[in-house]
């Protein structure tokens, strides 16, 4: 038996990201509950050193895939060399049970964010939504603005993060991938949130960094740092007067509470009347679904290992 190692270098130097969106917009849309079986992540949880290990396993006989995204989490300070979070992805087939591939589950995880960030943002804010605040400078930060710039011609980029050193690289690093994005720095969430359209909270803490009091009427959050069961980086007066977007329902409640259960799905959005979503403050608390990484694999296998 002979398969290939995927490096997160060759996925993400290959990956089409806009075509990607396209694969998962319509994968989304045509694929039923009868095609695909997600079961409960398995999690254990070490508390010295603080560490989370994971297990995600998905099978869809409609994809012809059976994957399952192992890895760890090991909360760092931010000197770190050592990234936060190590995946891999196991890729076999499910109508023969061969191993097809193993790919660099930091690839899969990061395309899959930046991707169905694109999607939700797409359909909750307006076209010409332009101010975008991000809240962190880490691999979730980027990807995001990936994934948002993608549906959305943002002009301003507003930025905070608590270690300037880690914020300085950020914005160095954005001002070279997007030359005409006007990038301004905050040393408040309060001040970088004010009058934005879109916020993106990508931080690794488990408790709300700021009341997020003075938001603006219509405005669209992708929440998708830390979180337990209890709370999460957005405070819950925020996430109760919000419309609530989440990849799966059962999963957000058990992992990010009980105000998550009438909640809509990512896979009911292209149901709604999207006019009325742009009005809403809306919400897309993430906690992760194996379902999305399954469609994302299905589309590098399809595209890009099989012609490597």
């Amino acid at each position: 038996m002979s398969y290939k190692f995927y490096s997160y270098d060759f996925i993400t130097n290959t990956i089409n990201i806009n075509a990607l969106i396209n694969h998962m917009e319509n994968m989304l849309k045509i694929l039923s509950q009868n095609d695909y079986i997600i079961p409960p992540k398995d999690i254990i949880i070490i508390n010295k050193p603080y560490s989370i290990f994971f297990s995600m396993p998905a099978i869809s006989s409609k994809m012809g895939l059976y994957i399952n995204k192992t890895g760890s989490f090991f909360k760092r300070n931010s000197l770190d060399i050592i990234p936060t979070v190590n995946t891999v992805v196991t890729v076999f087939s499910s109508i023969t049970g061969e191993v097809v591939a193993v790919l660099d589950g930091t690839a899969v995880t990061n395309i899959k964010c930046a991707v169905i960030t694109a999607i939700v943002t797409k359909y909750c804010t307006l076209l010409n939504a332009s101010k975008l605040a991000i809240i962190g400078a880490g691999t979730q930060a980027r990807q995001q603005i990936s994934g948002i710039l993608s549906v959305r011609s943002i002009k301003e980029l507003h930025v905070y993060n608590r270690s300037n050193h880690n914020l300085t690289k950020f914005i160095n690093e954005i001002k070279l991938l997007y030359p005409k994005l006007r990038v301004l720095q905050y040393s408040s969430i309060k001040d970088c949130i004010l009058d934005v359209d879109i916020i993106s909270t990508t931080t690794s803490s488990f408790e709300p960094l700021c009341d997020y009091d003075n938001l603006k009427s219509g405005v669209h959050i992708n929440c998708m740092g830390a979180h337990n069961s209890n709370s999460r980086e957005v405070p819950k007066h925020v996430l109760n007067a919000s419309l609530l977007i989440v990849e799966d329902i059962v999963t957000a409640i058990e992992e990010a509470g009980e105000l998550h259960r009438n909640a809509i799905t990512v896979s009911q959005l292209h149901t709604m009347q999207q006019s009325n979503l742009q009005k809403e403050q809306t919400v897309f608390s993430s906690t992760g679904f194996a379902l999305l990484d399954l469609i994302t694999v299905d589309y590098i296998i399809n595209n890009l290992v099989l012609i490597s």
